[in-house]
């Protein structure tokens, strides 16, 4: 729900601001209007001065509370270059990780997932990465459910610290294929660079690649992790 409130949110905004200048949306998104478009946000951003570090740590509150990574990726890719916003997205994501965790674990809140993993939890609990790295790489997933069912089905005695790397790496590998997509459609919507079928061509491929995390948990025999995650990556997708 919180993704597609989004969603809806930017596209009411681009309504607004064509409205407001006079133009229709087609006109506001062109190429060359949206080129300068980000030269004049780039322009101000450049005044914006240490408002960013403020800005930088309120992204982990925002993504504890569900706002999707697009909200912020997009627009951290008009201003820096795409590894430095996969950087700030994968420290961004692993802190709210670590929020949500120690949250579940203070208040002992109840396992989202319910009664949906009870015949495959002996094994996955035992699974290394089971239930903390490689359900993050589906992108069909929301993070914080993921964050909060490791968090409520890993034995207590088990401290994050144990599971930080494993949960820092599952949310950059699923980051990469979210800022490189964004990251090559602004390249073929706004920048003249020479060679646009290369940029054409990646976007295409990890536009294959973010479908395909939406598609796998569908598909359990095709999915990228051991067959015991598979079977409970499956359940959780049939109930999702």
């Amino acid at each position: 729900m919180v993704r597609w409130g989004g969603a809806a949110l930017v596209l009411a905004l681009a309504v607004i601001l064509a409205r407001r200048t006079g133009t229709t949306l087609g006109d506001l998104l062109s190429p060359v209007t949206l080129k300068v478009g980000v030269t004049h946000l780039g322009l101000m951003a450049s005044r914006f001065g240490w408002g960013w570090l403020a800005l930088a740590g309120l992204l982990p509150v925002a993504l504890v509370i569900g706002l999707p990574s697009g909200c912020f990726i997009l627009p951290l890719l008009l201003f820096l270059p795409p590894w430095a916003v996969l950087l700030i997205m994968a420290i961004g994501q692993t802190m709210a990780s670590a929020l949500v965790w120690w949250t579940v674990r203070w208040w002992k809140l109840a396992d989202p997932a319910g009664n949906v993993l009870q015949p495959y939890l002996g094994g996955l609990a035992g699974e290394p990465g089971g239930l903390t790295f490689w359900p993050r790489l589906f992108a069909a997933f929301p993070l914080r459910f993921l964050d909060a069912m490791a968090a409520s089905r890993i034995p207590p005695d088990h401290r994050l610290s144990a599971h930080l790397f494993q949960i820092g790496l599952g949310n950059l590998f699923r980051m990469a294929i979210h800022v490189g997509w964004g990251h090559y459609l602004l390249a073929v919507l706004i920048d003249f660079r020479p060679f646009p079928t290369v940029d054409l061509g990646w976007l295409l491929a990890l536009t294959l690649g973010e479908f395909l995390s939406f598609l796998l948990p569908q598909i359990p025999e095709l999915s990228p992790a051991p067959p015991t995650v598979r079977k409970a990556v499956h359940a959780l997708a049939q109930q999702s």
